[in-house]
C-alpha cells in the first residue's frame, strides 16, 4: 500500500501517517488501522462509543481503504465517526490506498449489479406478502433501486415501516433475506 509520498507501508507498521490538508478524512482512499488503544476498546467497551462507531472500529482493519469497508453509515455519517475515532486516539491512518483501475471500478460495478439483482430477486414481491396492497409500493421501490447504495436506502425505509406497523418478526426476515443475498 503506498502512501501520500509514494512510500510502502507494511502490514502492521506502527508508523503513523499525517493525512495531506487536500484530503478529506473520509477519502475513500484511505486506510485506517486499529491503535494498541483502538484494538483495547474492541476488547473491554470502556469509553461508550456511538453505535456507528463501534462498527466502524471493529471493521477497520489497516489493510482495507474505507472504499472497501461494508457501507454501513448514512451518507455524511463516516466524517464524524471517523472523527470520533481519530480525536479518541482508537484509530491512525496506515496509508492512501492507491485510486483503482478503470479495469477494477468496472468488475466492482459488475460484482455490485449481481449482488444487486440477486437481492432484489429474493425479495421480490415479498413486501406485498407481508403488508398487501401497502406493499405494492415498496416492492416497486426495490425493483427500481440502481445500486446498492440506492437499494440500503430503501431497505432501511421499508424495515422503519415494518417495526413501525409491529411487524418485527418480518422486519428481520426481510433482514435476513437481504444479508443472504448480499
Amino acid at each position: 500500500m503506498a502512501d501520500s509520498i509514494g512510500t510502502t507501508l507494511e502490514p502492521g507498521s506502527s508508523r503513523i501517517m499525517s493525512r495531506p490538508s487536500n484530503i478529506a478524512a473520509s477519502d475513500s482512499r484511505l486506510v485506517y488501522r486499529k491503535t494498541e488503544a483502538g484494538d483495547a476498546e474492541v476488547m473491554d467497551r470502556a469509553l461508550g462509543l456511538s453505535v456507528g462507531a463501534r462498527r466502524l472500529i471493529i471493521l477497520i482493519d489497516g489493510q482495507r481503504p474505507l472504499s472497501e469497508l461494508p457501507s454501513f453509515a448514512r451518507q455524511g455519517d463516516l466524517p464524524a465517526l471517523l472523527e470520533e475515532l481519530e480525536s479518541r486516539g482508537l484509530i491512525a491512518l496506515a496509508g492512501i490506498a492507491d485510486a483503482p483501475t478503470p479495469e477494477e471500478l468496472a468488475a466492482r460495478m459488475q460484482a455490485e449489479q449481481v449482488k444487486l439483482q440477486s437481492v432484489k430477486q429474493a425479495l421480490d414481491q415479498r413486501f406485498e406478502q407481508i403488508l398487501g396492497v401497502d406493499g405494492i409500493v415498496l416492492d416497486a421501490r426495490v425493483a427500481d433501486c440502481v445500486s446498492l447504495d440506492v437499494f440500503k436506502r430503501i431497505l432501511r425505509e421499508a424495515i422503519n415501516v415494518l417495526q413501525q406497523r409491529g411487524l418485527a418478526d418480518h422486519a428481520q426476515s426481510v433482514i435476513g433475506i437481504a444479508r443472504a443475498s448480499l
